[in-house]
């Protein structure tokens, strides 16, 4: 769909954006967080490559970014940052339970952000 819309648009540019949550551990357990954070960079850079090779053909308005904070808010900021004309967020098929005691990503970026929002199942 995005590469379908990337030809139809020229003026279109995407922007993949991964978000790592921070993570907290507590003190004394400064290896195991430098490894949780590790594994979730190396997971960040394998995501980026994919992204890269998917957009190959529109490589100059392709943009992969990594930012780390909680996922919703800041899918909103780099959105209101980068001037974005609408955000596309997946969505993992949760239950009504589940996101009533999980919240959701794509949720919180549809109650927060300023710009129209596409769910994607």
């Amino acid at each position: 769909m995005t590469l379908d819309l990337l030809t139809r648009y020229p003026e279109a540019r995407v922007v993949v954006l991964h978000v790592i949550r921070p993570i907290y551990l507590g003190d004394g357990l400064g290896f195991a967080q430098t490894a949780a954070t590790d594994a979730e960079e190396q997971l960040a850079r394998e995501i980026g490559q994919e992204a890269e090779r998917a957009f190959t053909d529109f490589a100059s308005r392709f943009e992969y970014r990594t930012e780390i904070g909680q996922p919703a808010p800041t899918i909103c900021a780099v959105a209101s940052e980068i001037g974005a004309d609408l955000i596309v967020v997946g969505s993992h098929g949760r239950t009504a339970v589940d996101r009533l005691l999980l919240g959701s990503v794509s949720n919180g970026v549809v109650h927060r952000a300023k710009q129209p929002v596409l769910v994607v199942k």
